[in-house]
């Protein structure tokens, strides 16, 4: 797998491979990815794939993205309250 390009849009870092003629992107932010992979032929060429694909996609990965660091944030609270633990009250 080769990485055929490298971007960041609204603080999230994309990047596209391509393996065997199949693309796939990932998307990080805080510490968190989303992938997406298609098959062969599903996609024209990798300009296609970095513009009109990580553009259409950017919103929903933007709003996954807030909807994992909520889960993340509640699942880490849960674990210190299992365990007796709480975190400092900052003013």
């Amino acid at each position: 797998m080769r990485v055929i390009f490298e971007r960041s849009e609204q603080g999230i870092r994309v990047t596209g491979f391509e393996y065997e003629s199949k693309y796939s992107l990932k998307f990080e932010q805080y510490h968190l990815e989303q992938w997406y992979k298609f098959r062969d032929g599903s996609i024209e060429s990798q300009e296609v794939l970095q513009h009109a694909v990580v553009d259409q996609l950017l919103p929903g990965v933007a709003e996954r993205f807030r909807a994992m660091v909520d889960d993340r944030g509640k699942a880490l609270e849960q674990s210190m309250k299992d365990k007796g633990l709480t975190f400092d009250e900052i003013i």
